[in-house]
């Protein structure tokens, strides 16, 4: 199977032997060569370096796993906040949670408060303790950050972090479209299967 590209220049795929087509005319690269333009695996990429340098920050210095400091980080930006939404602020799943908020709890770095308005909730704050940790960490992260960016000017770096947040926003609202879709349709079956 050949790849043709849009009359826009987007690539749509490669064939079985990672040739990729552009407007007519083949581009010898490898599939390797050619992911390197495919976000997905240049930010898979990014990740898996990032976790290292920075996991290294938050293990070896205080101890915490990479789901505790997600954690401790979305209570910290949103908290007081529930667990429930910490999974989706987190990108964590829900056991994840459950085990890293145990974790902090008996680290004494967050704590569980009643919902003022519904009692039956319960929400995650940070302790005192919790923001010193957070506050250190994210100190540590800023030296990588800066050491990132070297050569950079304050303006390319602004636009890059804008351009993430709207990439993200824009993937969490496709996350929720789908899933809005996917209950309208189980709905549809349902309401089909009892008439």
């Amino acid at each position: 199977m050949t790849a043709r590209a849009d009359k826009d220049d987007r690539l749509n795929f490669g064939d079985a032997r990672g040739m990729v087509v552009y407007q007519g005319y083949k581009n010898t690269m490898s599939r390797s060569e050619s992911l390197d333009n495919v976000l997905t695996y240049r930010i898979s990429m990014l990740e898996l370096l990032l976790n290292r340098s920075v996991g290294a920050v938050y293990s070896d210095h205080f101890g915490l796993n990479t789901h505790e400091w997600r954690v401790l980080a979305a209570v910290s930006v949103w908290g007081p906040i529930e667990a429930v939404q910490v999974a989706r602020w987190a990108t964590v799943d829900k056991a994840a949670v459950s085990r890293a908020v145990r974790g902090l709890l008996s680290k004494g770095l967050i704590e569980r408060r009643l919902h003022e308005q519904d009692g039956r909730k319960i929400r995650l704050d940070l302790t005192l303790p919790g923001r010193r940790t957070v506050n250190a960490v994210i100190q540590r992260i800023g030296v990588i950050q800066e050491r990132l960016f070297q050569g950079y000017d304050r303006h390319k770096v602004r636009e890059f972090f804008a351009m993430l947040r709207m990439l993200e926003g824009r993937l969490r609202d496709m996350q929720e479209e789908t899933l809005r879709q996917r209950n309208e349709r189980l709905t549809a079956r349902r309401a089909a299967a009892r008439a």
